[in-house]
């Protein structure tokens, strides 16, 4: 019985959920994309952004991030923002890049290890909740659909912060690469919160999607339509390799999903194994065939037309069994002039005005 027992590491926690975790690799590179125009908006340089497969830890495993220098800022779902179930760490000369690109340097500045001034705090926490914000909304979009929103910095080592050292969170190493140097960043999320993120099972209903028989494997074309733009006739001769076309649609929207040619479904883009892939996120109302309204419209005209004269006169057809006093009868519209004057000299008796006389017959003669 002892050698079919199993040890387990309880010092691990459990796996992030599911369909987080499946949903945060999909969006791995979207992410990155998102967060390279972000930072680079904020320090106004050139730089490069890549993201690490998430793992689960607790907050003790990553509490020394950084040997304990890392500059942290918290924040939490909007609903409890000051719960710290949200936390960014940063490498401390990734923060003071910051601050000498916000005091007008170039931005290659480096921590000196001393504690930072007054000044040095107040735009190095500036810089990390820029940096929060720019994360929270990348992860609010689909399908991670995380609302997240920065609270307050921690200025002080983690430890110092976190009642529960043993609270397990998905932790996303994230690295900036500056003037050939690269930086790590530590965005770490609450288990809590992405279990909360997570689908709520649902019954699948029955739909005219499923179908049977030989039909179900006839094939269909689907397309992923990127985005569209419009150009001059002009525009479109002079491109050339190397130009560079822009689009309205920003990184992460969702994209529409083309079955046969017909708008279905809405979906994200993202990779998977090495290739592109899309996430169903929306499936859209398929369109009415066309005929339909006006075969509807034709038949209230048909049942409008077939209705009885009585029914239109406001009286009781025949039969249907109503009671009740009697309506009055329709107003009946006036004869033309011509048709009363020939009705008149049709029923005129001799002698009334405007009577034609009869021709005189001859008397016998008597004897």
């Amino acid at each position: 019985m002892g050698s079919s027992a199993q040890s387990y590491d309880l010092s691990t926690p459990a796996p992030l959920p599911r369909e987080s975790a499946r949903r945060l690799e999909t969006q791995r590179d979207s992410l990155g994309e998102e967060m390279r125009i972000h930072v680079r908006r904020l320090l106004r340089v050139r730089t490069e952004v890549t993201v690490g497969a998430a793992d689960v830890a607790r907050v003790r495993h990553f509490a020394g991030f950084q040997d304990g220098k890392a500059w942290w800022y918290s924040g939490g779902a909007k609903a409890d923002p000051g719960a710290r179930t949200v936390l960014l760490g940063c490498a401390p000369d990734l923060v003071y890049a910051a601050i000498d690109r916000q005091l007008g340097g170039p931005g290659q500045a480096k921590a000196t290890g001393k504690a930072p001034t007054a000044i040095e705090f107040e735009l190095g926490m500036r810089f990390l909740r820029d940096l929060f914000t720019g994360l929270a909304r990348a992860l609010e979009l689909p399908p991670l659909a995380l609302s997240l929103v920065p609270a307050r910095p921690l200025p002080e080592p983690l430890l110092t912060f976190m009642p529960d050292l043993e609270e397990p969170f998905a932790r996303i190493p994230w690295k900036v690469k500056l003037f050939d140097q690269e930086h790590e960043l530590l965005l770490c999320v609450s288990r809590r919160i992405l279990e909360q993120a997570e689908p709520k099972p649902v019954e699948r209903q029955s739909s005219a999607a499923e179908v049977e028989g030989p039909i179900a494997s006839a094939p269909l074309e689907l397309i992923v339509e990127l985005a569209r733009c419009r150009l001059t006739v002009e525009e479109a001769a002079a491109l050339a390799p190397g130009d560079v076309v822009l689009f309205e649609l920003p990184p992460g929207e969702p994209i529409d999903v083309h079955i046969q040619g017909k708008p279905r479904f809405r979906a994200k883009l993202g990779t998977h194994d090495g290739r592109y892939a899309i996430e169903v996120s929306e499936v859209l109302d398929p369109p009415a065939p066309k005929g339909a309204a006006a075969a509807a419209t034709n038949g209230a005209n048909a049942a409008a037309a077939a209705a009885p004269a009585g029914a239109a006169a406001g009286t009781p057809a025949a039969g249907d069994g109503t009671t009740g006093p009697a309506k009055p009868a329709a107003p009946v519209a006036p004869r033309p002039a011509a048709a009363q004057a020939r009705a008149a000299s049709a029923g005129a008796q001799p002698g009334a005005p405007g009577a034609r006389p009869a021709a005189a017959r001859p008397k016998p003669k008597s004897g």
